[in-house]
């Protein structure tokens, strides 16, 4: 099993960095990066772990079913979201940087429209402070990793955050000199229709395979 994981990963990798560039980098043909693959694998892994935490939590302070996990336990979760945080944020950074030391017109233009002209650049501090910000300061205490249901809440606010990050991404180049966020009713009901098959995902799975939540306090699944 640990050696499928490991695979998946592996794959994981590869097919979301080349998902990347085909679905969102290439909406704006005249800027490139060749760190963009790497920055939305890191993305998705920092979801994934919010998602996680999420997860474990609601199994956890459910009082029906038989899933507890130690306050380590979920410490150990909390430092690998808190990791996965600073990875992604360095990962934004790093691209900055060359852009910015480049100077180059295709590049710069793409980072200037994003973060210095209206109604992105609004998104842009706003999808920062909720994604980097406010996480690494909350999460520099060791106690509030251990609380289920106060981590539940930070990794809710990060998911919802990555989300307007891809908004800020791919918006731009769909709604070119709009003069508001491009969002509405429709936006709403799509993410929560895949939240909602997300959850039947996992309803399924667990209904299939209940041994996965049959974890004693302390036992590691």
């Amino acid at each position: 099993m640990k050696v499928l994981g490991v695979l998946y990963i592996l794959a994981f990798t590869l097919i979301l960095s080349l998902i990347g560039y085909d679905l969102v980098m290439s909406m704006d043909p005249h800027w490139y990066s060749t760190l963009f693959g790497a920055y939305t694998f890191v993305k998705a892994f920092y979801v994934g772990l919010g998602g996680l935490i999420i997860f474990a939590s609601i199994l956890h302070l459910s009082p029906e079913i038989e899933f507890n996990l130690a306050p380590s336990q979920f410490h150990d979760m909390g430092k690998l979201f808190f990791a996965f945080c600073l990875v992604w944020a360095d990962f934004f950074y790093v691209q900055l940087v060359v852009i910015w030391y480049g100077n180059i017109s295709e590049e710069t233009a793409y980072v200037i429209e994003r973060t210095m002209t209206p109604p992105w650049n609004g998104l842009a501090w706003f999808v920062f402070i909720i994604c980097f910000i406010i996480p690494f300061i909350i999460l520099l205490n060791k106690k509030i990793k251990t609380k289920p249901q106060f981590m539940s809440i930070l990794c809710t606010v990060v998911i919802m955050g990555i989300w307007l990050e891809h908004l800020l991404l791919i918006g731009p180049a769909l709604t070119q000199h709009s003069s508001s966020l491009p969002l509405g009713l429709a936006d709403g009901l799509i993410f929560l229709g895949f939240l909602g098959l997300i959850v039947l995902a996992v309803t399924f799975f667990l209904n299939l395979f209940p041994e996965f939540i049959r974890a004693k306090k302390g036992e590691v699944i």
